[in-house]
């Protein structure tokens, strides 16, 4: 398993998009909607495309749900112990 710092090192709009694929939501499912970048930036994400909520998650890496654990088949977004199990 290898540890990634979202912070440090944003991922790139094409990176935001390649998770976003593995989930069922798309890029919505990767949204931290308790995070302050979120608040602050008063999304409707129900008005924006998938590109442009990865623009906004790659600019405010503090607006990614966390954690994300990928095989790269699979994902879980957000600390969920059943399927964090499932996963690993």
């Amino acid at each position: 398993m290898e540890n990634y710092d979202l912070v440090k090192k944003p991922l790139s709009i094409d990176d935001i998009e390649k998770l976003a694929n593995l989930t069922e939501l798309g890029t919505k499912e990767l949204l931290n909607k308790k995070s302050q970048a979120y608040k602050k930036a008063q999304l409707n994400e129900s008005d924006m495309t998938d590109r442009e909520i990865a623009q906004f998650l790659s600019e405010n890496p503090r607006g990614i749900k966390r954690p994300i654990v990928t095989n790269g088949e699979d994902i879980v977004v957000g600390f969920d112990e059943e399927k964090l199990q499932k996963l690993i």
